[in-house]
């Protein structure tokens, strides 16, 4: 498969990336904060090694695939650190929340002053790792020659992501009132709070559109039918994921998880199917499908293949998935065993 090809060197280069962030972490970052930093790194590297796939996607042209590596590396790490943030610090005040999750959107809209996002938060300011981050990020957009034309579809997905992180945070007892709330405000889809919000929280349509802008053809149209192909069903089926490999950890912490909403594994396991097939068909209709329909048959691989699934004892909706996913998704599978054994992910 043609996508498999362009792995190695591509997981080589986003390892490189994540490298430099935990120089950079170790460096800037006080005591109370450098050990979420680096665990947000070292715990989450498959995140920015998987989404770095994208700067592979037909729409790269070869010249710009180490830049936008870079920015997808940097983008995801924000995302992996804010949330490593409010998870462990104890924090459930969602002002202070959407403060720091204003870095992500920050990322997206080059306008923005890039200041403030600690205020009140109660283990202080991070010594500008956030900034760099951020900062990093809008340097390699500022080089991506369409990103004009998918800047307003970027930044409404990037103001999803942080509405949705910032109340999935809260106070136990309200944060699902407030999900839902949030759900009936900016859903339109037939789908339930949780997996909206698993569909808000998911960065692949983002590097999707990151990808479109890298060819300076770029339209708004183009932007427009990259978000419907992958917003909500593909993004939704990505997070969804992500929670079922983590669903005991996060019990053990008391963290939010968006797959023990579901009345049993049957029916989480029919929805994720479900948003697996919505997915084939959206994506097929994309110029340069044949790559995004990979990304899709590899999601499946890329989270099954972590050792979380037998240690949680998941195995059987494991293999459930993966055969309903199919023969390219089962090679996928062995490769990512193989990539993991080598240490590539």
């Amino acid at each position: 498969m043609k996508v498999l090809a362009l792995c190695i060197p591509q997981l080589r280069r986003s390892r490189r990336e994540l490298a430099y962030w935990e120089r950079r972490a170790s460096a800037l970052c006080p005591p109370k904060i450098r050990p979420l930093a680096l665990s947000s790194i070292r715990a989450k590297a498959f995140h920015s090694i998987g989404g770095s796939i994208y700067a592979c996607a037909p729409t790269v042209p070869n010249h710009r695939r180490d830049d936008l590596t870079r920015t997808i590396v940097a983008l995801q790490t924000v995302s992996d650190y804010l949330d490593t943030l409010v998870d462990r610090s104890g924090c459930v005040d969602r002002g202070i929340h959407e403060n720091l999750h204003r870095a992500f959107v920050d990322c997206l809209d080059m306008g923005t002053p890039v200041a403030g996002y600690f205020d009140g938060f109660p283990l202080g300011y991070d010594g500008g790792y956030l900034d760099s981050l951020v900062r990093k990020v809008r340097e390699g957009i500022e080089c991506l020659p369409g990103y004009p034309s998918v800047r307003d579809v970027a930044v409404t997905l990037g103001r999803l992501y942080a509405g949705m992180q910032s109340r999935k945070h809260t106070d136990p007892g309200v944060r699902d009132v407030e999900m839902a709330e949030w759900h009936a405000a900016n859903c339109t889809e037939a789908m339930r709070w949780w997996e909206f919000g698993a569909a808000a929280g998911s960065t692949l349509a983002i590097f999707a559109l990151l990808a479109l802008a890298a060819d300076k053809r770029a339209s708004a149209e183009a932007a427009t039918l990259t978000r419907a192909a992958y917003f909500p069903y593909v993004c939704a089926f990505h997070i969804l994921l992500d929670y079922l490999i983590d669903r005991n950890e996060d019990e053990a912490h008391g963290d939010m998880n968006f797959t023990s909403y579901y009345s049993n594994d049957e029916e989480m396991l029919e929805s994720l199917c479900s948003f697996f097939e919505h997915g084939k068909r959206g994506l097929g209709m994309l110029p340069g499908a044949w790559f995004h329909l990979a990304l899709l048959s590899g999601l499946p691989a890329l989270y099954l293949s972590d050792r979380k699934v037998a240690q949680g004892g998941i195995d059987h909706i494991a293999r459930d998935i993966m055969r309903r996913a199919g023969a390219d998704s089962a090679r996928f599978f062995n490769a990512c065993l193989a990539f993991r054994y080598s240490g590539l992910l």
